[in-house]
């Protein structure tokens, strides 16, 4: 994942020329972006383009399971005729009614606070890893691409895990993430001739 967005727009107004569907993968974007949290179509206010939305109730809304939101007359065709939504169990209550209650929140004033302070943790974080002199590649979002090397080092010498703040810690904890990558990626330079043989080519 690069963290690039595309111009949804021009994208919409192409494929509707040509008498094309717009299917748009939200699930990196819904409760993150948009007024009420719908993504970046709402965002750049272009939902009356898309005729397909799919998104996540992980991520940003922190449940499980995904949807699409689309016409019924589509959302029908796409259930009776796509095997993954065939055979998908449906969600329990418990989790349907947390991922609602998450909804409601970030549609609303809590929801809009919440995702300045994202977007501010983001910019906090990005700064972090530019300032211990990783690779951070610059884009549009908040996802932090960070150009990685060596691919062939036995991955038993990284830590395993997500650099992501976790119900366990809160934003005051952003200054120490960065801290284990750059311990275990600046153990990864002493490596045995082997690795740097094998990770030439690749490199090079």
């Amino acid at each position: 994942i690069s963290g690039g967005i595309c111009p949804l727009e021009e994208l919409c107004d192409v494929s509707h020329r040509y008498g094309a569907l717009t299917f748009v993968d939200e699930v990196h974007a819904v409760g993150l972006y948009g007024a009420h949290g719908a993504g970046v179509g709402e965002r750049d206010s272009v939902m009356h383009k898309i005729d397909i939305v799919s998104g996540t109730l992980g991520k940003a809304y922190g449940c499980v399971g995904g949807y699409i939101a689309s016409s019924a007359a589509l959302v029908d065709t796409v259930r009776s005729f796509a095997a993954g939504f065939i055979f998908t169990t449906a969600l329990p209550p418990m989790v349907l009614a947390g991922a609602l209650e998450s909804v409601r929140v970030l549609r609303g004033p809590e929801g809009q606070s919440l995702r300045r302070a994202h977007q501010r943790n983001v910019k906090h974080m990005r700064q972090l890893l530019m300032d211990k002199g990783l690779p951070v590649v610059h884009c549009p979002s908040h996802i932090i691409p960070i150009r990685v090397w060596r691919f062939y080092v036995n991955t038993k010498e990284m830590p395993s895990g997500r650099c992501a703040v976790s119900p366990f810690q809160s934003s005051a904890d952003d200054g120490s993430l960065p801290e284990p990558i750059l311990v275990a990626g600046s153990s990864v330079g002493d490596q045995d001739p082997i690795t740097d043989q094998l990770a030439r080519p690749v490199l090079e």
